[in-house]
């Protein structure tokens, strides 16, 4: 049950802090009132590339998190969670009419650093629980 709470949490922390750190930063840096306005401004390139390091900071979170309620193999836990949200972002980028669309480039790159931001994070709690067995 640990393993299916684990993977499945990984999951929803990296989307939904992903899309609300996504958010914070667009609604922060100007005053949209419309949603063509909003995607019009997260679409400019300093704001995907904040977009992008939110999106890295979020995955190292939930890769973390996944391999602290796995408590055992945490790095299997989470390359499995990162291959599931990397799914689902790649089911969202081939998806038509999806007005939310990112620029081809980040569609390639989210699932391209999603699962190494998660692995990163897994072994970190992975040394971390190293580490307090040993003291």
């Amino acid at each position: 049950m640990r393993s299916i709470v684990a993977v499945l949490g990984a999951t929803v922390i990296v989307r939904a802090l992903g899309e609300a750190l996504e958010a914070g930063l667009v609604l922060a840096f100007s005053d949209v009132d419309t949603i063509a306005g909003y995607y019009e401004v997260r679409n400019r390139l300093p704001m995907l590339a904040a977009v992008m390091v939110t999106r890295v900071l979020a995955g190292v979170l939930g890769g973390y998190v996944a391999a602290k309620v796995a408590g055992v193999a945490e790095v299997a836990h989470v390359a499995l969670a990162g291959v599931i949200q990397a799914g689902f972002f790649i089911m969202e980028f081939t998806s038509d009419g999806n007005p939310a669309m990112y620029p081809f480039w980040v569609q390639v790159a989210l699932p391209l650093v999603t699962i190494p931001a998660m692995l990163a994070g897994a072994m970190v709690r992975a040394r971390a629980r190293v580490l307090q067995e040993t003291t």
